[in-house]
């Protein structure tokens, strides 16, 4: 496991740059077969930025929701007293100001500075203030014309009273719900929620929505390659204890997301007070307990786990170059895109079989076993349907 290399000064995330690198190439290739099939090609960088922006979310998301008893929600509890109203005047200007794109982003840049301990929000504060005014001077958007834009300014205001709390007591809350660097992403999460955006653009731009979804699913299988091997150097989405040795398997450093698994059940604290008095942190608990370990005792404690990462980028990549060969082949559009579904959801539902990270969800089945099946039927019963109709338009016109 190496979740960073050095680049001179640069300390970079391989688990990043790996997905940056297949977000890269699969723009790259969905651009050579936008401009082969005759779709627009100005529309491949922004569905581009839409798949990654809404699979980050969709990704976090689904896996806070199943893994919610892990995380603290205290931010989220509006009855605490935490609001601001200096901050609901902020939320009011931010409202009349909008530029609800560029400002939103200024504040996720201000939060991310405030957990390095550098404030700019009275510059973010002063920035709205003074687009709100000169937007009301210049466009006169005052009195709103629409009544629902009172509420919806309302709303703005009332968000933004608990922003600013949370901002001004930052330290005093724990915000572990945010910090996607340390890990915690599904992919079922990010597909769904960035094909159902895709959908929404592509509608919206009148492109033919099932011959650019065959493309995007397509490219989507490499770059999902490319993220898995960022699973492996990252050391998460490992695979359940495999005590012989086989070449499926890997030895992960003990201090890694799978060592710490491998110790679940025991008491941890009993354990680092006994061997590693001396260790100041969790991660050089895991570190230097196995040196305390005779051979034996460590292959029990930390043996072998299944190398599911690598297997599932093996599956992705094999998905993507047969659709990719396919794409010239289909005989209507949003073949490739269902055949790419089901072969995943089948490669899917049998890799959870040997992974170590997911709980079982319903009936021995975990979460993503239970959508790979929904997707399954999903996509079977569109194949099913497509060749009956293509049956009954065949017997029509012969009896024509």
């Amino acid at each position: 496991m190496y979740p960073f290399v050095k680049f001179g000064i640069l300390h970079v995330q391989l688990f990043s740059l790996f997905l940056a690198l297949g977000a890269i190439f699969a723009v790259f290739f969905a651009l050579k077969k936008f401009i082969q099939h005759n779709l627009p090609p100005e529309h491949v960088f922004y569905l581009g930025t839409i798949s990654v922006v809404a699979g980050t979310i969709g990704s976090r998301l689904f896996y806070i929701f199943e893994y919610h008893r892990e995380y603290h929600w205290q931010i989220f509890n509006l009855v605490d007293g935490g609001w601001s109203l200096a901050g609901f005047f902020l939320g009011l200007a931010f409202f009349i100001s909008r530029r609800y794109y560029s400002l939103t982003a200024l504040m996720l840049i201000t939060f991310y500075l405030r957990s390095k301990q550098i404030n700019i929000f009275p510059i973010t504060v002063a920035l709205i203030i003074a687009l709100s005014l000169h937007t009301v001077y210049r466009h006169k958007i005052l009195p709103f014309k629409n009544k629902w834009l009172y509420l919806a300014m309302l709303v703005c205001g009332i968000v933004f009273a608990r922003i600013t709390f949370l901002y001004i007591h930052f330290n005093s809350y724990s915000w572990d719900i945010f910090q996607i660097h340390r890990g915690g992403m599904t992919v079922y999460g990010g597909f769904l929620l960035a094909l159902l955006c895709c959908i929404l653009y592509v509608r919206k731009q009148q492109i033919p929505l099932r011959a650019t979804l065959d493309i995007l699913l397509t490219v989507t299988f490499l770059a999902l390659a490319f993220g898995r091997v960022g699973c492996f150097f990252n050391g998460c989405c490992f695979g359940k204890d495999c005590h012989t040795p086989s070449v499926y398997s890997v030895q992960f450093p003990t201090n890694s997301p799978s060592g710490f698994h491998q110790l679940r059940g025991l008491n941890k604290l009993y354990l680092w007070n006994s061997y590693t008095p001396q260790a100041r942190s969790l991660s050089a608990f895991l570190q230097q307990f196995p040196k305390q370990l005779d051979e034996k005792t460590r292959a029990i404690f930390f043996p072998r786990v299944y190398a599911t990462q690598l297997i599932s980028a093996l599956y992705n990549f094999l998905i993507f170059i047969f659709l990719y060969f396919f794409l010239g082949k289909k005989k209507y559009d949003g073949q490739v895109a269902v055949y790419g579904i089901c072969m995943y959801a089948v490669c899917r539902f049998c890799i959870e079989v040997f992974r170590g990270d997911n709980p079982f969800a319903i009936s021995g089945l975990t979460g993503a076993q239970c959508v790979s099946f929904v997707l399954f039927c999903v996509s079977i019963s569109f194949i099913l349907s497509h060749k009956a109709l293509h049956k009954r338009s065949m017997i029509t016109r012969k009896e024509i």
